[in-house]
């Protein structure tokens, strides 16, 4: 169907960034009031074909992908096609990895976090995690964030 956003990934209810990617989808379609329907599909069961129809798609975060291998075949064919992908935390890495094998021929670039024995490390474990964690933030007075919130300070967490 037209106007269809696919999210690939495993989705699991009790990941709070699973649940956070679904609210900030709803929030954002209806703030623009737009009618795009999203999904999830996970990656061993996306179908090629979808994409042909899909207005895009979110490469969800959470790792632990069934098929990364398919995940990576995905990205590729919505870059060749041009079709929009936007990738959040291990999503948008698998971007990258995706760009490095097939754009730049590192053909095993691989991310040491899920293939500990990759023949091409490309991404590492970040040192350092802000899972959990709260941030306050300072938001400036003309940007959109403070007209939503009314506040020049918000606290945050990362999920």
């Amino acid at each position: 169907m037209p106007g269809e956003l696919l999210i690939l990934g495993e989705y699991d209810s009790s990941k709070e960034t699973h649940l956070a990617t679904d609210r900030a989808i709803d929030q954002t379609l209806r703030h623009l009031k737009a009618e795009i329907i999203h999904r999830w599909v996970p990656t061993e069961e996306f179908d090629f074909d979808s994409l042909e129809t899909a207005a895009g798609f979110w490469i969800a975060t959470g790792g632990n992908y069934v098929d990364p291998g398919k995940l990576i075949e995905a990205i590729q064919l919505a870059r060749v096609c041009k079709i929009p992908c936007l990738g959040t935390c291990s999503g948008f890495q698998h971007i990258v990895l995706e760009y490095a094998q097939n754009m730049l021929g590192i053909e095993h670039a691989g991310h040491t976090e899920y293939q500990p024995e990759t023949p091409e490390p490309f991404i590492t474990p970040l040192p350092c995690s802000l899972r959990g964690k709260s941030m306050r933030i300072q938001l400036s007075r003309d940007s959109l964030s403070f007209r939503i919130y009314k506040e020049l300070k918000i606290e945050k967490k990362y999920f």
